[in-house]
């Protein structure tokens, strides 16, 4: 089962191979992070210092990938660190005519929404229907994990306020 089974719109059409580093917890990354610090500098100013001439991050997912990297150095397996799972892949039509589009037989301004799928259609769909119920049912099973992380805010936050305080920090 995933986060996006059921999702309106959107059809499972299958599996891909993938894999997700397991999720520290923030003592364990900021001794990670200090280790890193003291014993590879480099890699640490790479990872968490440098930044390009418009101020975004050297290195985009510095967290996940410095601790991939940390853990390389400390002789850690992959498979002791590496979920290994399958990753679902899915499929939305947007446009009753979303085919042609995409075998270039029309044009984007001949596109057809099939319904409104502007992105903040898409966030309100997601706080409300999925993210509101799954938060709920989490705090009535007393499942909740209270450490702060960068996108707490997002749940309370419309698409605009969203793009102006965090695209600048998007590093693709």
């Amino acid at each position: 089962m995933s986060q996006y089974d059921n999702l309106k719109h959107w059809k499972k059409h299958g599996y891909t191979s993938g894999s997700s580093s397991f999720r520290l917890s923030s003592e364990t990354e900021n001794v990670l992070r200090e280790w890193m610090r003291v014993n590879h500098p480099d890699k640490y100013w790479e990872y968490f210092v440098a930044k390009r001439r418009d101020g975004v991050p050297f290195k985009r997912d510095a967290v996940n990938r410095s601790s991939q990297f940390c853990y390389r150095k400390l002789g850690v397996k992959t498979a002791d660190f590496s979920s290994g799972h399958d990753r679902g892949v899915y499929f939305a039509s947007l446009y009753h005519n979303t085919f042609q589009f995409l075998q270039q037989i029309i044009s984007e301004d001949r596109l057809k929404p099939m319904f409104d799928n502007s992105t903040e259609y898409f966030v309100d769909l997601w706080r409300e229907k999925y993210a509101k119920r799954q938060i709920e049912s989490l705090i009535k099973k007393k499942q909740t994990n209270f450490d702060v992380s960068i996108y707490d805010e997002l749940t309370v936050l419309s698409w605009d306020q969203t793009k102006e305080r965090y695209l600048s920090q998007v590093g693709r």
